[in-house]
């Protein structure tokens, strides 16, 4: 059996499928920081974090 990585992703909706943006964080004050860095470049994009197994 296979083990999955899980973790913190910053992800982005586009028309309801989530698209991953980033690699898995163990925390989530990594991925916040991570999240600043493609708010500032893409200022209108709905960007989000979130936890996946």
């Amino acid at each position: 059996m296979t083990k999955s990585k899980s973790g913190w992703v910053v992800y982005e909706r586009q028309g309801g499928n989530f698209v991953h943006l980033s690699k898995p964080f163990k925390t989530k004050q990594q991925a916040e920081k991570e999240r600043e860095k493609f708010d500032k470049k893409y200022p209108k994009a709905a960007i989000g974090v979130g936890f996946v197994r």
